[in-house]
């Protein structure tokens, strides 16, 4: 291979491993020395504390907001548990031994595509700095150890659960050891089966949330109106919001729990924006309500 050639391939490795570097997450742990451990087990230990903190710090990035101190607490022991998912590769930038601790320098190669592929399909990077409620309906007994992990995917996606609320998530013992689940929302109804409750829950979530996300974005206009004290107010002003003159069509899209009070969004055809306005400025500000209409 001629000379001028193979340094071209050369300046081309050092440009691919430049970019990959670039791209790498760093990451710096102390590892405190531990007695029975060999400086090789404890460089293993340090290197699992970095991948862990390197994925944790890429799933904070790709949410939109921050998460609540729950959500996040969740998320961090979902992701430390299965840190070697997402790590792709990593780099040993330093290392320093110091009298009581190791200190570890890495940059660390996170697979984006799938970490956020699976905080779409846990809700976190719908629910991040605000909650969606939602109702829970069990018609088969879970073991203690299938409802633990439920409720943590319900923390860690945002989701608090409120009695009589929509979207509703059914879960019930179907044919050959199956579960079945089904989210049912005001516009839609989707199920399916897994023998695993955990894996079914993040199935249908994450079918939920690319669906309401599609239907976001659909022609027509979104309302979100914020500031109820409860979700009883929510249900009285989608009345008023049916009843009105010039709008049709109109789908509650889901419900929030936040620290500022509830919110709720509406997907709705305007036929007559002027009818929508003055009723809106009729009803909304003497409540203590504010709200934000986009779309078409």
């Amino acid at each position: 291979m001629p000379v001028s050639k193979r340094l071209s391939l050369v300046l081309f490795a050092l440009v691919l491993f430049s970019a990959a570097a670039a791209w790498a997450t760093p990451v710096e742990v102390v590892q405190p020395l531990e007695q029975g451990l060999s400086p090789m087990q404890l460089r293993a230990k340090a290197r699992e504390t970095a991948f862990a903190q390197a994925v944790f710090q890429e799933a904070l990035g790709l949410l939109p907001a921050n998460p609540g101190e729950a959500q996040q607490v969740k998320l961090h022991e979902y992701l430390q548990a299965h840190t070697l998912q997402y790590v792709t590769g990593y780099q040993e930038v330093a290392a320093n031994q110091e009298p009581e601790a190791l200190r570890l320098t890495l940059n660390v190669e996170v697979n984006q595509r799938a970490l956020r592929e699976l905080l779409r399909s846990c809700g976190a990077a719908f629910t991040a700095g605000r909650p969606l409620a939602f109702d829970l309906r069990l018609l088969s007994p879970l073991t203690a150890v299938e409802s633990a992990r439920l409720e943590d995917l319900a923390v860690m996606g945002g989701l608090v659960r409120t009695s009589g609320v929509l979207p509703e998530f059914t879960l019930e013992r179907g044919a050959g050891n199956l579960w079945k689940g089904t989210i049912r929302s005001v516009s839609a109804q989707i199920s399916d089966q897994a023998a695993d409750p955990a894996a079914l829950w993040l199935t249908l979530w994450g079918r939920y949330f690319a669906g309401h996300s599609s239907a976001a974005s659909a022609a027509g206009k979104v309302l979100r109106v914020s500031g109820w004290f409860s979700p009883d107010g929510v249900a009285e002003f989608d009345r008023v919001l049916r009843g009105i003159g010039g709008v049709q069509d109109v789908q509650m899209l889901d419900m929030e729990l936040l620290s500022s009070g509830v919110a709720a969004t509406w997907r709705l055809t305007v036929l007559d924006s002027a009818a929508l306005d003055a009723r809106l400025k009729e009803y909304l500000p003497s409540r203590g309500l504010t709200q934000t209409l986009t779309g078409d």
